[in-house]
């Protein structure tokens, strides 16, 4: 796990509880080593616009982004999905790790979350790394936030489509 991530949890009593497991680097394979979950399961999406600027999108893992959708609602000209390429020089991620805990290392990237996600009661993110989750509250993801003096757009999924 990220020993920097987990550290920065305790130094701002996040509660979370750690898990390990295989890797798993789609929705689907996290179904399948979790499958009866009782915690939001999260999809973190790295986009990027035709200017070069990233985005963190988080929704819930089994909806999907209608991305011209989102790119007209929040007037971002040619959204689309950032390369492996990017992931590890911008991220320092392998793909299927992505997660909003990255933010304890990010330097320029806009973070839009479902609000799906900020309502529920509890969430489960890779600690930056696809062979191991964290859960976490809403209170305490709210902390988390906080913490990083990060305000991420929130928009409904729902409402995207035209």
């Amino acid at each position: 796990m990220d020993q920097q991530l987990l550290q920065f949890l305790d130094i701002h009593n996040i509660t979370y509880i750690p898990y390990t497991h295989e890797a798993v680097f789609t929705v689907d394979a996290a179904d399948r080593v979790f499958p009866n979950i009782a915690w939001m399961h999260v999809k973190n999406l790295f986009l990027k616009d035709r200017y070069g600027k990233f985005y963190l999108v988080c929704i819930e893992a089994h909806k999907r982004l209608p991305i011209k959708d989102f790119g007209r609602k929040f007037w971002i000209k040619e959204l689309s999905f950032g390369s492996p390429e990017e992931l590890v020089r911008e991220m320092h991620l392998t793909p299927g790790s992505v997660s909003l805990f990255w933010l304890i290392y990010a330097k320029d990237i806009t973070v839009y979350i479902d609000d799906d996600i900020r309502t529920a009661p509890s969430v489960w993110w890779h600690p930056n790394i696809n062979t191991a989750t964290i859960m976490i509250t809403h209170e305490w993801l709210q902390t988390f936030l906080n913490a990083l003096h990060i305000s991420p757009e929130i928009f409904k999924i729902d409402t995207l489509v035209a």
